[in-house]
């Protein structure tokens, strides 16, 4: 993947042979190799502007995608006493997930709702900063 990720398209492609790869193989994904492909994933999704997010929103729901995909299969291979998890996997799966949302809403003035699998992402251009803090 990390040959790719000047191309999203290409970077989508290798990521959706990666997760299957994984998916198939026992022991997968070791932490090695779902590190490398969440930090391809984010560094081929910082690489977009905004008017290419806004024009291509099947790029971004695949992007949602595989790092769904990656998280789901993270957590289904973790265990608590012996494999856990590490925070910086929840952090660098939002972190695609911020950057997305960036991309989006840099490139409109209206608010941004996008729907995946693990929840909602929300973005409103409505509130100021000590609007927001009220509901801390």
């Amino acid at each position: 993947m990390a040959l790719q990720v000047d191309n999203i398209e290409s970077l989508l492609l290798e990521a959706d042979e990666e997760l299957y790869r994984m998916e198939t193989t026992v022991g997968e994904p070791t932490n090695h190799n779902r590190d490398e492909f969440i930090k391809h994933l984010l560094s081929g999704t910082k690489k977009l502007t905004p008017k290419f997010a806004l024009a291509n929103e099947n790029i971004i729901s695949h992007i949602i995608k595989c790092s769904t995909g990656i998280l789901h299969l993270s957590l289904g291979k973790c265990d608590i006493d012996t494999n856990p998890n590490p925070k910086s996997l929840f952090e660098n799966i939002f972190e695609i997930f911020r950057t997305i949302s960036l991309l989006i809403g840099n490139g409109t003035g209206d608010n941004v709702l996008i729907r995946h699998p693990l929840g909602n992402i929300y973005q409103s251009r409505s509130f100021c900063l000590a609007q927001m803090l009220q509901y801390r």
